[in-house]
């Protein structure tokens, strides 16, 4: 059976970056997939859904049954079973750069987003409800860090700890991206013929 006889659903919430790429991939592939909004308000920690996703967090695709997780690998999963058109490059090198890219997407920028966007963003509605309330939705999210620095922006805003650390981990990712991208262009533009006159 193809990728295309299979059904998928996404589990995702509208505001997730995470959610917001693997939207993209299935929009550029063509693909609908019947959709689970989550408000990750608690509903993200409930036994059925860390069923599928074990970690608490959106989004997740379901294909035809099966649960694939983590935002970057299910955008391989969608190049593989979906080929066209594809996302990745051919050549070697240039997929090097793309999953690399995404490693650094993933270790560096992903926390330091959930950080600003929770201590902006987010901090609002909780500090809508007494603390003890928003604190025990916080402390059933089963990764603990995430749990830690939540909590944290919650109580401090941008004062909070990690807030200066998320900051330099964006201007340290954008500026290794420009360096990367600078150099990409001046290799390519090295390896390209030389116009000749006429």
């Amino acid at each position: 059976m193809s990728g295309k006889d299979k059904v998928l659903e996404l589990y995702h919430n509208i505001n997730s970056v995470c959610a917001q790429k693997v939207r993209i991939a299935l929009k550029e592939k063509g693909q609908e997939a019947k959709e689970h909004l989550l408000t990750l308000r608690g509903d993200q920690n409930e036994p059925a859904y860390l069923k599928l996703n074990p970690n608490g967090v959106v989004p997740t695709l379901v294909h035809d049954g099966q649960p694939i997780v983590e935002s970057s690998l299910i955008l391989y999963y969608i190049d593989d079973i979906f080929p066209e058109p594809p996302l990745m490059p051919k050549a070697p090198l240039l997929q090097f750069r793309a999953r690399m890219y995404n490693k650094l997407i993933d270790e560096y920028l992903h926390n330091a987003c959930t950080i600003l966007t929770f201590a902006t963003a987010f901090r609002p509605n909780f500090l809508k409800v007494p603390r003890e309330v928003w604190l025990a939705e916080i402390n059933k999210a089963p990764l603990k860090r995430r749990a830690e620095y939540k909590r944290s922006v919650i109580e401090h805003g941008l004062e909070s700890e990690f807030v200066n650390d998320a900051l330099a981990q964006h201007k340290n990712c954008c500026r290794g991206w420009r360096i990367r991208s600078r150099a990409v262009l001046i290799s390519q533009a090295a390896a390209s013929p030389t116009p000749t006159a006429r």
